[in-house]
């Protein structure tokens, strides 16, 4: 019988990408939900993610264009949070590992 168990995927450590930083609220130009059942969303008008509680991402994008990764990555955001056998997450790790794989990190020198 074939095993039917998926093997877990493996997220670097990183933590950070030049393209955008972790903030405090307030500071945020666009939000992403990191736990529960719509994790994975993103959100950019602060009225549609007030009503959140604290464990959630808030992101400062560099430029308009980072926003628009955002919104375009969104979809594999979600896919990324269903692969649980708990609570649905998407967390700091898989975000910047998912963004990283589909749109680069710069070269250290050239920032």
């Amino acid at each position: 019988m074939k095993n039917q168990r998926r093997k877990a995927r493996e997220y670097s450590a990183l933590r950070y990408h030049p393209d955008f930083d972790i903030v405090e609220k307030g500071e945020e130009n666009l939000f992403l939900v990191a736990v529960g059942g719509r994790s994975g969303t993103v959100l950019t008008d602060p009225d549609d993610y007030d009503h959140f509680l604290d464990g959630h991402l808030y992101i400062r994008a560099k430029d308009d264009r980072v926003i628009q990764n955002f919104i375009d990555l969104q979809p594999e955001l979600k896919e990324i949070a269903n692969v649980t056998s708990r609570i649905r997450n998407c967390g700091l790790p898989k975000v910047v590992d998912a963004y990283t794989r589909r749109y680069g990190r710069p070269n250290s020198l050239d920032v």
